[in-house]
């Protein structure tokens, strides 16, 4: 799961971040995961993903 967000809006991230985080803390994200996709991803990165760096980490790469 992700979605771009502008280098230039760091509201925006801080606003999805917290909203995930809800979704993630009342149990809807897991219920949503197991209705579209059929099972839960409970290991997500909790922060956001700002580089490459931290990707290819996360990735195994």
């Amino acid at each position: 799961m992700a979605w771009p967000i502008p280098k230039n809006s760091p509201e925006l991230l801080a606003y999805m971040t917290k909203f995930i985080n809800h979704m993630r803390e009342t149990g809807k994200l897991a219920e949503l995961q197991k209705k579209w996709f059929g099972e839960t991803y409970d290991d997500l990165p909790t922060e956001p993903i700002t580089s490459a760096a931290q990707f290819h980490k996360l990735a195994g790469q």
